[in-house]
């Protein structure tokens, strides 16, 4: 297998990078659009400088001081702690002097939405744009709500100093009118009227009046005004504004530092009166909230019965002590009570004594222990005469006495327990008071600190108020005009040097983009480059033939076309030299999709080879669209598909001769078959390829499309080569990538791709030798400019 290596040419290019003759050339080719471009850009500027009315530019200037006098209200906010705003700041004034609203009370007083001009279009003049030397002024009703939405394009035309008569710009005729005279006209009611400029002098003349919205002429202000500092340390503001009318545009900006500076003032007024309407609204609720305090802590201490915090708690601590100690003693007493009882209970004997002097406060159960006591030791001194008499009634003494001390006793005890619950009861009330003390404490503050508060904003809000007063008629602008607008009354354009540089420039601009666009939207395939790009081999180019011959190439023709076909032969020769099957060539020709010209080619191919003395056949393989039979104007005749499916027929029977002066074989495809794919894998196959390669020296394939059908790389095994069809400005680009995945693949042995239908004139192709003629007999052509300023370039 031999690598063909692709046209000397594309391997110099390969190697020098950039063409800049090959780009050069694919521009100049058009030449004649850039000189049209060009002199249309020439004329076109010339127009332009002679119809453009001259702009001028005008300036003023205004120093921003810090704070102006913006402390009627502001300060307050400030000792409040909070963030007012009110320091100026530059670029905080400068969207200010660039703002809607602003711009709209310009536009408003100046009637900028109105524009007179004196129409000069029939002597071929600039129209020139009037303002304060206007004649007339155009009016509309005052309460007209229309008013500032009208787009209207008028002509008045001054008959003398009472009567005028308007037309719409396509010269329609509106009516005659008096100067002050109403009219009905576009939804409003309309008058002209004369101003302090109107003389003689303007009789007769048109003028053209030019209304628009306001909006519309506030956008536009927007953008024509120039708002800027002079310099970045600098609180000076530049205000600039271009326009054809000097007097026009220094009005716009003397009437904007003039606005600015009524506004800025209205502002700091209504700052004022909205801080002290702010501040009345204030005392108003501070005096509400303060009221609604002092009621909370009124009835705060009156539902908890508190007069002071601090006393009442000493008076709950010192109660709760008393309770706590009368508790102490009752339970004394009480467990006194029951220690004398049990004693009594346990004490069983008469003769015994009881204890005295234990403290029980109960005055007749001491009387009653010192009694029995008494008794018992009286009782004790008749020991051992318990038959007296005496000694028995003092025994029944002793026991009544008993009895009693036991019953008071009882009593005692219910005296203390009755005591001690209702102690327990106040000592639990005590307690309950003294424990909510501190959320009273709590409570008591925070209504006092509430006051307090609510007493100190009141009272700072009334001095506030006072003085926002006196504030208020302190104020002034922030604004000091250092300059008024003026201007140099040169104009800054048209520059005569700059449009015709830059027509000239979109003279040639123009064609230059449209042809890149063009060329950079192009998705086709168009020569050599595009294959290049694809790392892909190259056999050749075949270019495009007016000639409606399908067999281009004879022994005598020296055309173009048939020099291509003999260029690709010789790379032929050297693509399949390393082949191994002996003399016999093979070669297939196939493409990406169908139409590439691939059946005009195997054609052809067969006709130059046989031109040379080979001995060729062309075989139609492609046997689903089969198209050699009708380049030859030949009928329908057995082929390939009939003696596949017919074994009667053999070779000889399908073999025919081409009719043409170069002598050469067909062997058709025959009828198209419902399986072709499953007929191509029959082993007759191989044997009819093999007997070709006996009978012919090179045997010529013309195969079916690859992207299409797997008919092709069925058959590449019995390939020698392939020369792959591209048409040029029919196929994708995109789709080369077919091509280059079956070379790498090694799919289709010895692949190289033969552009068909390439255009020299368009760039595309080599364009090398074709037509030169080489003693056949042929006229030599001459060579072009391009072509000798080509070869040039390439001998340096």
């Amino acid at each position: 297998m031999t690598d063909l290596n692709v046209n000397p040419v594309l391997d110099q290019e390969k190697e020098e990078g950039i063409n800049v003759y090959e780009i050069f050339e694919r521009y100049f080719r058009h030449w004649k659009w850039y000189l049209l471009c060009l002199i249309l850009g020439l004329l076109g500027s010339y127009l332009y400088l002679r119809y453009s009315n001259p702009i001028y530019e005008s300036s003023g200037l205004i120093m921003v001081k810090p704070d102006g006098s913006q402390a009627s209200g502001m300060d307050i906010f400030k000792e409040f702690g909070l963030s007012s705003g009110s320091d100026t700041k530059i670029e905080n004034e400068i969207e200010i002097l660039s703002s809607r609203k602003l711009l709209d009370s310009v536009v408003t007083k100046l009637e900028l939405n109105k524009t007179y001009m004196l129409d000069a279009s029939k002597s071929g003049l600039k129209k020139h744009i009037l303002y304060s030397d206007c004649p007339i002024r155009l009016n509309f009703a005052p309460k007209d709500p229309e008013t500032n939405k009208h787009s209207i394009n008028i002509i008045v035309k001054i008959l003398n100093d009472k009567q005028y008569t308007v037309q719409k710009a396509n010269n329609e005729k509106i009516g005659t009118y008096y100067f002050g005279q109403e009219f009905k006209k576009y939804n409003s009611l309309i008058s002209v009227e004369k101003t302090a400029s109107f003389s003689k002098k303007w009789l007769n003349s048109n003028l053209e009046i030019s209304v628009r919205p306001i909006e519309a002429v506030i956008t536009n202000l927007q953008n024509t005004l120039t708002i800027e500092t002079k310099g970045n340390e600098s609180s000076a503001i530049k205000i600039s504004i271009k326009g054809s009318n000097i007097e026009k545009n220094n009005a716009i900006i003397n009437a904007l530092i003039h606005q600015h500076e009524i506004e800025t003032i209205q502002d700091q007024n209504k700052i004022a009166k909205n801080t002290s309407e702010f501040i009345d609204e204030r005392i108003a609720i501070i005096a509400g909230e303060l009221s609604d305090v002092e009621s909370i802590g009124q009835n705060f201490k009156s539902n908890n019965e508190l007069t002071d915090v601090t006393s009442d708690a000493s008076q709950y601590l010192e109660k709760e002590k008393a309770v706590e100690q009368a508790l102490l003693d009752a339970n004394i007493q009480m467990n006194l009570a029951s220690y004398v009882n049990d004693y009594l209970i346990k004490s069983t004997s008469s003769n015994d004594l009881l204890p005295s002097n234990l403290g029980v406060q109960d005055p007749s159960v001491g009387t009653l222990i010192n009694e029995y006591n008494s008794l018992v030791l009286e009782r004790n001194r008749y020991k051992g005469t318990d038959a007296n008499p005496l000694v028995k009634d003092l025994d029944n003494r002793i026991s009544s006495i008993r009895n009693s001390l036991g019953n008071s006793l009882k009593n005692v005890k219910n005296t203390m327990s009755m005591k001690i619950n209702s102690l327990s009861k106040q000592q639990g009330l005590f307690k309950s008071k003294i424990s909510k003390i501190p959320f009273f404490e709590k409570e008591t503050r925070g209504i006092e600190r509430q006051q307090q508060i609510k007493e100190s904003l009141y009272l700072y809000l009334l001095q506030k108020r006072e003085e926002n007063e006196i504030a208020l008629a302190s104020t002034i602008g922030n604004a000091k005009v250092i300059d008024f607008a003026y201007s140099n009354e040169i104009p800054i354009s048209p520059n005569k040097n700059k449009i015709y540089m830059a027509f000239l420039l979109a003279g040639f601009l123009l064609p230059t983009a449209f042809i890149y666009g063009k060329d950079l939207m192009d998705t086709k395939v168009q020569g050599y480059k595009d294959i290049e790009k694809m790392n892909l081999p190259f056999l050749g180019d075949i270019p495009l033939s007016d000639d409606e011959s399908k067999i281009v190439v004879d022994t005598v023709s020296n055309s173009n076309i048939a020099e291509a076909f003999r260029l690709a032969r010789t790379n032929l020769e050297f693509l399949v030299s390393g082949s191994s099957n002996g003399e016999s060539k093979a070669i297939f020709v196939t493409s990406t999709i169908a139409k590439e010209g691939k059946s005009f080619i195997s054609l052809n191919l067969a006709a130059v080879i046989a031109a040379s003395g080979k001995k060729v056949a062309l075989v139609g393989m492609d046997l689903r669209a089969p198209k050699i039979l009708n380049y030859l104007n030949l009928s329908d005749v057995n082929g390939i598909s009939n003696m596949l499916s017919n074994s009667e027929l053999s070779l000889e029977d399908i073999t025919y001769g081409s009719g043409t002066k170069n002598r050469f074989d067909i062997i058709p495809s025959g009828v198209i078959p419902p399986n072709p794919s499953e007929l191509l894998m029959h082993p007759q196959v191989g044997e009819m390829m093999a007997e070709l390669r006996k009978k012919y020296d090179y045997v010529i394939v013309d195969t079916a499309p690859v992207s299409l059908v797997t008919d092709t790389l069925l058959l590449s095994k019995y390939a020698d080569a392939f020369v792959y069809v591209t048409r040029a400005n029919y196929l994708d680009k995109r789709m080369l990538s077919i091509p280059n995945r079956l070379m790498r693949d090694k799919r289709l042995p010895n692949m190289a791709i033969l552009m068909n239908g390439t255009n020299a004139e368009k760039g595309y192709g080599y364009g090398y030798g074709y037509g030169y003629g080489y003693g056949y007999g042929a006229e030599s052509k001459k060579k072009s400019f391009f072509e000798r300023l080509r070869d040039k370039f390439q001998k340096k």
